[in-house]
């Protein structure tokens, strides 16, 4: 009868180990499976940020560029004004040479 009982216990322990070492394996696959999808998600995290840091790259570029063009544009536009005042008053003094002529 202790034999019996014993070899019961054995049994069970037995079992027992079987069903921790299952939910040990479970576990195991399911800590391995969000691993990868950690490092998927880091990878693309860094894969985003490359195009991004290009875009950022060029953005500041581009900002840099139109300052510089707001500098020199005022700058052209005065000159044109100038110009065009100048041409507009050697019209008129033409203008009334002529008239004055007739």
């Amino acid at each position: 009868e202790l034999r019996a009982e014993l070899a019961g216990w054995d049994n069970q322990r037995r079992q027992h180990e079987q069903t921790i070492g299952d939910r040990l394996s479970m576990q195991e696959s399911a800590l391995i499976s969000l691993h990868q999808i950690f490092e998927k998600r880091a990878s693309d995290a860094s894969a985003d940020s490359r195009p991004i840091k290009g875009l950022s790259e060029t953005s500041i570029t581009a900002q840099q560029k139109t300052q510089e063009l707001r500098k020199h544009c005022p700058d052209g536009l005065d000159m044109n004004c100038d110009t065009i005042m100048k041409l507009r008053d050697d019209l008129e003094t033409r203008f009334h040479a002529l008239q004055n002529q007739q």
